[in-house]
């Protein structure tokens, strides 16, 4: 969980940032900026998706599937 939302905050801003580089390279500078800028989001974002995957796991574990385990 934790690293499904990582990786979404990652990829967001890479991708944002080869759009920037791609307009002009008098966009590289920003492109930079903004992928500095979030790396504090991509870890609060981390770890919030972790405890909710983690919590739903132990009260609605249905709600991930094999995550939780099947308790049947």
């Amino acid at each position: 969980g934790a690293l499904a939302g990582g990786l979404a905050v990652v990829l967001v801003a890479v991708f944002t940032a080869g759009a920037l580089i791609a307009s002009g390279e008098q966009f590289t500078g920003v492109a930079v900026a903004l992928v500095v800028a979030h790396i504090p989001v991509m870890i609060i974002e981390a770890i919030v998706v972790g405890f909710i995957v983690a919590f739903l796991v132990k009260v609605k574990p249905e709600l991930i599937g094999s995550l939780g385990g099947d308790k049947k």
